[in-house]
């Protein structure tokens, strides 16, 4: 199922893709790389009861229980440029230099996990019959101590390129199968243009270059109605 929605005064383009395993939604390009606000832009609820929330923000302050709004955890410092197709996400941060933290993070709860695999720049994870694959173009690591032990990703840098990918197990007969196809994949970013290029398995070549997607090389419009648009029977099966 695919929801899609301009939202209030300032015309926010909102869109969420949901099967039974997972649903992933976003702000589509929403003043990317302007500073930001406490609210989120981008969220991965995944398990038979969406237990699992996932997100990735750049942090508003680095103080973990600070007062600051956007915060540590709520909005974003610099807001990234954000392109969904279906359950595949891109998300391109250039934190400006003026901000109080270097790096962007994840929440992840692993205690609610089922498995997890990682490396270099692939995160990937299950969560009941849900799984979701995530590529940072910078190294990431766990934090392993404080408040955030276990629950938290950080990439350090000042820009970043994310893809995140959500499927079920109806796509992939099996997580394994899941870890070989994505970290498989090709994936180009140009830092200067903050253009980034994937061939997907399922979904074709995926090009992102200054406010646009490509996909197959059709672009994919972001100007979403004022009354909400449904799409379902096609997709759920991803």
């Amino acid at each position: 199922m695919e929801i899609s929605l301009k939202q209030g005064i300032r015309g926010v383009n909102t869109y969420l893709f949901r099967s039974p395993y997972y649903q992933i939604g976003c702000v589509q390009q929403y003043r990317p790389f302007e500073h930001g606000h406490q609210q989120h832009l981008f969220n991965v609820a995944a398990g038979e009861h969406a237990q699992l929330q996932y997100f990735i923000n750049h942090p508003g302050e680095p103080a973990f229980s600070g007062q600051n709004r956007p915060s540590y955890w709520a909005g974003n410092g610099t807001m990234p440029a954000i392109y969904q197709y279906r359950n595949l996400a891109v998300l391109i941060f250039n934190i400006d230099e003026e901000e109080l933290v270097h790096a962007i993070h994840a929440y992840l709860p692993l205690e609610r996990l089922n498995a997890l695999h990682q490396s270099a720049h692939h995160l990937l994870f299950s969560c009941d019959d849900a799984y979701v694959s995530t590529y940072f173009s910078e190294p990431f690591s766990i934090t392993e101590s404080g408040a955030n032990r276990k629950r938290e990703v950080i990439s350090k840098g000042l820009v970043h390129a994310v893809v995140v990918r959500c499927a079920g197990k109806s796509e992939f007969g099996s997580f394994a199968q899941f870890i070989t196809d994505q970290t498989s994949q090709a994936y180009v970013f140009d830092r200067e243009k903050f253009a980034f290029t994937c061939t997907d398995s399922r979904w074709g070549l995926l090009e992102v270059t200054s406010g646009q997607l490509m996909v197959n090389r059709q672009q994919i419009s972001f100007d979403y109605p004022k009354t909400v648009a449904i799409q379902t029977g096609e997709f759920e099966h991803a």
